[in-house]
């Protein structure tokens, strides 16, 4: 009974990242790309969005958060740079660590675009039932719960 309980989980788990990222997909494909600069990529759009949501940060500490290795994120930096989408500063504590942040202009693009994904998301939550948003309010709760729990230790 066992065995049968965790593949019944097991697969839920999948299904759910399987749903997830079909949605994730399914929102991306819909960014106004009248709105964005022609030579964007999608992996410079990505580090984009990560200095968006969490602030200026570290070239290491960017690779991480957006799954690239160091040298490549410095290649697409030194590419939003020139676009004058990110500026580029040495720590002063330790001129050896680049500190890289979202310029004015970089700041409005993403800005525009993250209104855009939440105005896309909450035109579908505004049709779910009371009982479907608290379930999943809980849900999403308790994983950021267990994210943070790791981080912990």
């Amino acid at each position: 009974m066992i065995n049968q309980a965790s593949d019944t989980k097991q697969k839920k788990i999948l299904q759910l990242l399987n749903l997830l990222t079909e949605l994730y997909k399914l929102i991306i494909s819909d960014i106004p790309l009248e709105q964005l600069p022609l030579d964007v990529t999608v992996s410079q759009l990505r580090v984009l969005l990560a200095l968006h949501t969490g602030g200026a940060s570290r070239m290491r500490e960017l690779a991480i958060t957006v799954g690239v290795v160091p040298s490549t994120a410095t290649g697409i930096i030194d590419a939003l740079v020139k676009k004058g989408l990110v500026l580029r500063e040495h720590d002063i504590s330790d001129r050896r660590q680049v500190i890289c942040r979202l310029s004015p202009k970089g700041d409005k693009l993403t800005g525009m675009l993250w209104t855009w994904g939440e105005t896309r998301i909450k035109k579908q939550l505004v049709t779910l039932t009371q009982s479907q948003l608290s379930n999943m309010l809980e849900a999403v709760e308790s994983v950021r719960n267990n994210i943070l729990k790791e981080k912990e230790l």
